[in-house]
């Protein structure tokens, strides 16, 4: 069997002379043979200048100078003064919130629940749905034997 030097790293292998003849032993390995048929593009970081060979969707060299991007950006940004919907308190955030605290979130949450009644509340037993909705509503069907 022939050696042939392998096309990407260099080294010698053993090719089978049918592979060799039909021009198919060129890499070593298969990670030689998928590393020579992507596509290397060098390019600088634009955090800290280092070029790099950039991968697919990769824009910065390394995982720390993405996280120091990060963080920069988000300090820029910086945080800006509101008014909490619930208590009108003036608080300060970095992300786009209405409520200052998590009691006041609370209070929000249970002031204004979907019908406007507490779990124990009966809109039916205090009056606020009318007697004319019954025969048409789903949620209580008119009973004869209670006369309504």
């Amino acid at each position: 069997m022939p050696v042939v030097p392998c096309k990407q790293c260099g080294t010698d292998f053993y090719v089978r002379p049918a592979r060799h003849n039909a021009g198919k032993g060129k890499y070593c390995s298969r990670k030689c043979a998928a590393e020579a048929k992507r596509i290397k593009q060098t390019v600088s970081c634009p955090w800290c200048g280092r070029h790099f060979v950039k991968r697919a969707g990769q824009i910065y060299c390394s995982r720390s100078c993405a996280a120091s991007a990060n963080h920069a950006a988000h300090e820029r940004h910086g945080s800006d003064e509101r008014h909490c919907i619930v208590c009108e308190k003036k608080f300060t955030t970095g992300v786009s919130s209405k409520i200052c605290s998590n009691a006041c979130l609370a209070r929000h949450r249970n002031g204004n629940n979907a019908g406007g009644y507490s779990l124990f509340e009966d809109p039916w037993a205090t009056g606020e749905i009318p007697p004319d909705r019954y025969a048409r509503d789903l949620f209580r069907m008119p009973d004869i034997g209670l006369g309504f």
